[in-house]
């Protein structure tokens, strides 16, 4: 049986105006047009989470807290080698937490040339200021001034990509703060502008995700009835593969996300570099991070072009 989201919840949780609209952009999407005449974009992203991937579950077991450490002490390297063999910038998102206790593997993904994006510190909703009652919008900027100062040190680059939760405060934050795109929300399968109360577009860019494309939702084994009914890596290349094809023949955009501590296992980074060769062998397809693809979108279709509310 559905459970219905109460609407005291909705209200709080979420931007004003997404609690007022039930839409965080505009009505319409249209047909990009990608650098270098290619037929569409691809982005590999990881999420570097480690252990506090558990600690965001509440299930901060042995096993699983292992398990995390495997993402940082095999995982992300066999990640690294694999971007490296295929010449691939990709994106990883790294909470503070992360970044802190695994230094010389955030030194190596900035050294190797990839961009470091912001993903909470912790991986918890106290990270975005949730008090147990209420979000107190200090704590979340306190949060977010820390870790970006930890992945800026690190990396030697300006952290410019937000994966995480967004409360009522946190457009205003990102805003205010530089970033220039989000990695979160489903509205479209190309970047899209975030709208404000007005229905104008506010500058922050929206860089679509969807759980299809997550390697969470064939390989992360507690996450039932969402995830956890374990795939072979066979499986979860053909439907990323099938994906693919989609964008590719429909000229849309491609962002995968991986796991370390998941996509990292030996079978499973084989069955990733099997898609990525596939990827590759089509010559009219921009890879790129997915900073560059932000930067491109706000060259070519800033927010005032009209291509925001078409």
């Amino acid at each position: 049986m559905r459970t219905a989201y109460p609407e005291h919840r909705f209200a709080q949780d979420m931007p004003a105006f997404v609690a007022r609209s039930r839409r965080t952009t505009d009505a319409r999407t249209f047909q990009p047009v990608w650098p270098h005449g290619a037929r569409c974009a691809a982005t590999f992203t990881l999420h570097f989470d480690a252990q506090t991937l558990w600690r965001s579950m509440e299930q901060e077991t042995l096993p699983n807290i292992s398990l995390g450490e495997f993402g940082a002490r095999v995982g992300i390297w066999r990640f690294l080698d694999l971007m490296a063999r295929h010449d691939i910038r990709m994106t990883v998102f790294v909470p503070g937490w992360v970044a802190e206790t695994y230094p010389d593997a955030i030194r190596a993904v900035a050294e190797r040339g990839h961009e470091l994006a912001y993903h909470g510190y912790h991986h918890v909703r106290a990270d975005s200021g949730w008090d147990g009652s209420s979000w107190d919008a200090a704590r979340e900027e306190a949060v977010m001034d820390h870790t970006i100062s930890v992945l800026e040190r690190l990396g030697g680059q300006r952290v410019i990509g937000y994966c995480s939760r967004l409360t009522p405060h946190t457009m205003d934050l990102l805003l205010r703060k530089g970033f220039r795109y989000c990695n979160n929300h489903m509205a479209d399968d190309i970047p899209y502008w975030w709208m404000d109360d007005q229905g104008r577009p506010t500058g922050l860019l929206e860089l679509p995700f969807d759980w299809v494309m997550t390697d969470s939702s064939y390989y992360f084994h507690t996450y039932l009835p969402f995830a956890g009914d374990l795939r072979s890596p066979e499986e979860a290349r053909q439907v990323w593969q099938a994906e693919f094809d989609g964008a590719y023949a429909f000229g849309r955009y491609f962002l995968l996300v991986n796991h370390p501590q998941l996509s990292g296992r030996a079978s499973r980074i084989l069955g990733l570099e099997r898609l990525v060769e596939y990827v590759k062998s089509k010559k009219d397809v921009w890879i790129a991070a997915a900073g560059e693809v932000a930067d491109y979108w706000r060259a070519t279709y800033p927010p005032a072009s009209g291509h925001a509310s078409r």
